[in-house]
């Protein structure tokens, strides 16, 4: 049960961190874009990544938390202070994960890429 908690902690204070000039810049904003948290589709969800990092980041770290809480779920140890590129290239070669809802993709992801020793 603690270690659920530092693993929050982490990604938190992670997730507080990893803002990029990029996500910020408001020439790249478009409000009819849709967002990396609103895609319901891994397929849609690699389509909007590369224009809003901070919202990429924020689903990413969203789905390992939500998925890490549930019954018989698989540890993960994540290695990469920022895993996105490593885990959006793994999706890209994985098109059997391109249908999947957003979150479960982005587990099945974090679970090949960080399995635990």
């Amino acid at each position: 049960m603690i270690w659920r908690l530092l693993l929050y902690l982490a990604f938190y204070l992670l997730g507080t961190s990893s803002v990029s000039g990029a996500a910020l810049d408001p020439a790249q904003y478009d409000p009819w874009r849709k967002s990396p948290s609103d895609a319901p589709t891994i397929t849609e969800f690699i389509a909007t990544c590369d224009g809003d990092v901070f919202q990429c980041e924020y689903k990413m770290r969203n789905a390992v938390l939500n998925n890490i809480n549930k019954k018989d779920a698989q540890s993960i140890c994540i290695k990469d202070d920022h895993p996105r590129q490593q885990v959006i290239a793994w999706l890209k070669i994985h098109p059997e994960t391109h249908k999947m809802p957003t979150e479960d993709g982005l587990y099945t992801a974090y679970k090949d890429l960080y399995r635990c020793p």
